[in-house]
């Protein structure tokens, strides 16, 4: 308490306090006297500190919080959850392969339903993992992991296709869109991909690719071609033709920033 008229015996004090709490249920001034040592407040978190609980996908059950340690394989930095060292069970999603090249290069690797696939880039804060992803059908249904919808979009590449992506099942459809004309020539994309909304938890998706409905000459030109998820920051400026590629940079989502607000009770 700080003496803010010193000629009297009133005091002053300044503090954080709930405003919710108070103007409904406890407003001011009333509430507050000079014999007041507590006040209601809320407190905001962030869910990618992990803490004490550890992170997780929500309704997979928590994951044993470990020791926070940067570790590294070839030129990828990452830290809790993942780990090179040997962890439980529950753990066993995020441990990271460091293997060898024959040029000596150290390249890491996660092992997703008995696949190895390359770690490309690590980012707490977003919760996700940036690995080297087939262009075939992958499922990540079961695992600790699944399509990031806000750092991926769906990208195809060829022309004269209609381009329909599905969801887990195959009468989940999630969207498509028309590849540009042949007319052009057999190779035209479009650096814009497929303007297709990725629904959130999604852990596999089936593209398939068929003639485009068209009534000119051109109406059965058609390139071979491919739809993928892609990273977004992926620049297909700079890498355009993807036709010769056997995998391409994808996001997946292993961990879900989501911001509420406690109630503090100090009694």
């Amino acid at each position: 308490m700080t003496a803010k008229y010193p000629d009297s015996n009133r005091c002053a004090s300044a503090f954080i306090f709930s405003s919710y709490s108070f103007s409904i249920a406890y407003p001011l001034p009333t509430g507050i006297n000079i014999r007041t040592t507590h006040v209601p407040a809320v407190l905001s978190w962030n869910s990618t500190y992990c803490g004490d609980g550890g992170c997780g996908r929500p309704g997979l059950g928590p994951i044993n919080f470990n020791t926070y340690k940067v570790e590294s394989c070839g030129n990828v930095t990452f830290h809790y959850p993942f780990s090179m060292k040997d962890q439980d069970d529950s753990n066993d999603w995020f441990k990271v392969i460091c293997n060898k090249t024959a040029n000596g290069e150290k390249v890491p690797f996660l092992n997703i339903n008995g696949t190895n696939l390359q770690i490309l880039d690590f980012n707490f804060l977003d919760g996700t993992v940036k690995i080297n992803h087939p262009i075939t059908y992958f499922n990540l249904t079961g695992t600790r992991f699944y399509y990031s919808d806000s750092h991926n979009i769906f990208w195809s590449l060829g022309c004269g296709n209609l381009v329909t992506i599905f969801g887990n099942e195959t009468d989940n459809f999630i969207g498509g869109c028309l590849q540009p004309s042949c007319r052009i020539n057999n190779k035209t994309s479009s650096i814009i991909g497929c303007p297709v909304t990725i629904p959130k938890g999604l852990s596999s998706f089936f593209a398939n690719m068929s003639d485009m409905v068209d009534s000119s000459d051109y109406m059965r030109k058609r390139s071979c071609g491919f739809a993928s998820l892609i990273s977004y920051d992926f620049d297909l400026t700079n890498d355009f033709d993807l036709s010769n590629r056997t995998h391409v940079p994808t996001q997946l989502q292993w961990g879900t920033l989501i911001s509420g607000e406690c109630y503090l009770n100090d009694s």
